[in-house]
């Protein structure tokens, strides 16, 4: 049983050793260079042969797109993802072998945590059998077609300086994705959380009441509404923030957060109430564990 990594990279010098260090032991690394203009390459050829560049493979504002291209020139049976601002946990490599060898699954989720904060984290397929998906999306994207798993196996995520040369990039990506398939929902909850982290509520209210149209996700529906409430209270709507907490509960009366959140923007004795009810909240089914 042969595992490849795929990787896709552009000007990942500052984080790559320390990805690559982290996947010792699988049986082949492909990397696919999306136009970088650092030394990146010539790091990634410090661990392994096949390093693919040139204008076949130069960025075109599509993740899967390039994803699929590396996906493609890998030949293990199993595919381990992973990217440059990301390290697999200390004998992550063995203990997927271990997984591998015990699973009826062509998929497994991982353990998606923050570097910076070990209680923000979610759940992602990070290993595949080969032959049994394909990704899609341009941003944020995803794996169609394994039947997955989860394993306790975990991968730590950063923030990579390159985002920083094009800080625009996915807000452009979403953008023009919805703009083309106004039907999209993962793609517009996405664009809806770009309009969030600039801090332009009412753009992120409008998108994810749109997604809140489309989608039948309930894990993500419930993160939109709780996303919602949180726009909706820094906009002065308190009215509106808790009918939308409201609704995240009710969707998933486990999410500690929305219950947490639910606490923050009443009065007592609610308040104390609400937050008595969190510490007995599992997050369970939630997209998003971020306390």
């Amino acid at each position: 049983m042969r595992i490849s990594a795929s990787l896709i990279v552009k000007n990942e010098s500052e984080h790559l050793r320390e990805c690559l260090d982290s996947i010792k032991g699988v049986d082949e690394i492909v990397i696919v260079d999306t136009g970088s203009e650092d030394n990146t390459i010539e790091i990634a050829k410090g661990y392994t042969n096949l390093v693919y560049s040139g204008k076949d493979y130069t960025w075109r504002d599509d993740f899967a797109h390039s994803r699929n291209q590396s996906l493609d020139l890998c030949t293990g049976d199993w595919i381990l993802i992973i990217d440059a601002d990301e390290r697999l946990e200390p004998d992550g490599v063995i203990k997927l072998r271990n997984v591998i060898e015990s699973t009826n699954s062509t998929g497994l989720y991982f353990n998606t945590i923050s570097e910076s904060n070990k209680l923000t984290s979610h759940k992602s397929i990070r290993a595949f059998k080969n032959g049994s998906g394909r990704w899609a999306g341009r941003a944020h994207n995803y794996l169609i077609g394994p039947i997955s798993t989860d394993t306790d196996i975990s991968i730590y995520y950063g923030y990579s300086k390159a985002h920083f040369q094009d800080p625009n990039r996915t807000l452009r990506i979403l953008k023009k994705a919805c703009n083309d398939d106004p039907n999209l929902a993962r793609e517009r909850y996405y664009l809806a959380r770009e309009y969030w982290y600039r801090k332009d509520y009412h753009q992120a209210i409008e998108n994810w009441k749109i997604y809140l149209e489309k989608s039948t996700f309930l894990s993500e529906k419930a993160d939109a509404y709780l996303m919602i409430a949180r726009c909706a209270w820094m906009t002065n709507q308190g009215s509106l923030a808790r009918n939308m907490c409201l609704e995240a509960i009710r969707l998933n009366p486990d999410f500690k957060e929305a219950l947490l959140f639910m606490s923050e923007i009443h009065y007592e004795p609610w308040k104390s109430k609400w937050k008595r009810i969190a510490e007995s909240a599992t997050n369970q089914d939630v997209l998003f564990v971020r306390c």
